[in-house]
């Protein structure tokens, strides 16, 4: 028997978090379940066998509004693989939405098993962007994960992408920024919030959290970085760039439905489930 949930439920989300422990070494259940994540699993004993989980996207894509489901959380306790658990859950999951697109972000040791349900392979890009950024003048101001304006920022009304982007995503945002939790910083002259991670000569910016219109060239003036290339984790349309796209090889990004998604694009980093 399948079971869904999509609200607070002690019991369920102590079981969910204990088949996650298992499997992938954490915790994703909060204190508060949200009504546009879907958990759909196989329980035995009071015991979650198996999982797979859909988030409801209301995305942008190429400046329409799309609602798009990502799954994820997708898991199979040991003792209980080999008996088509995931496969059961897969199939009833897409069942009950036939029509709204798709997509996840894979694992690389079950790559042949999304394409038994109609997942195609992705080409995403990285887009990248040569710069002479010298600005170790500048005082490197972090923001704490627990800072009101963040969480703030990241609710409220903010910038987007025309390309590709979300527009609901504030808590698995939320979620995915306790990885960067040292690599957060406040740019008052932006009135914005970077999320900002240097190795040697590059700066990936994995998101910049901000309601107000910015330009590459008032970013580049308020990053308190020295480097020669960024990176960014979101298409960065925004910010009026044109950046370089270089295919990500290593993106395992599978697609299934019907999308119209541009040649050179990447799903948000801080959006995946």
């Amino acid at each position: 028997m399948i079971t869904m949930n999509n609200r607070t439920n002690a019991q369920y989300a102590a079981q969910f978090n204990n088949l996650t422990q298992e499997v992938f070494g954490i915790s994703i259940a909060g204190d508060e379940w949200l009504d546009n994540y879907e958990s759909y699993s196989i329980i035995e004993n009071d015991v979650m066998l198996a999982n797979v989980c859909i988030f409801k996207h209301d995305m942008i894509i190429q400046s329409n509004k799309v609602r798009a489901h990502q799954f994820g959380a997708v898991a199979t306790r040991k003792s209980a693989r080999g008996k088509g658990y995931a496969r059961q859950l897969m199939e009833h999951v897409l069942s009950q939405y036939p029509t709204t697109p798709a997509f996840l972000h894979a694992n690389e040791n079950v790559t042949e098993f999304y394409p038994l349900f109609g997942f195609k392979k992705a080409t995403t890009y990285r887009a990248v962007l040569d710069v002479n950024l010298n600005n170790a003048h500048l005082e490197k101001i972090h923001i704490d994960m627990e800072s009101e304006r963040l969480e703030e920022m990241l609710s409220g009304v903010r910038m987007h992408s025309c390309m590709v982007d979300d527009t609901n995503t504030a808590d698995i945002n939320m979620f995915n920024l306790y990885g960067y939790a040292k690599h957060l910083y406040l740019l008052p002259q932006c009135d914005a919030i970077v999320v900002a991670k240097q190795h040697q000569d590059t700066l990936f910016l994995a998101d910049v959290i901000t309601a107000k219109p910015c330009t590459i060239s008032e970013l580049l003036k308020a990053l308190p970085f020295c480097a020669k290339h960024i990176e960014f984790g979101f298409c960065p349309d925004w910010l009026d760039i044109t950046p370089h796209w270089i295919k990500d090889e290593d993106a395992l990004t599978y697609i299934k439905g019907t999308w119209n998604l541009p040649k050179y694009f990447r799903f948000p980093c801080l959006s995946e489930t």
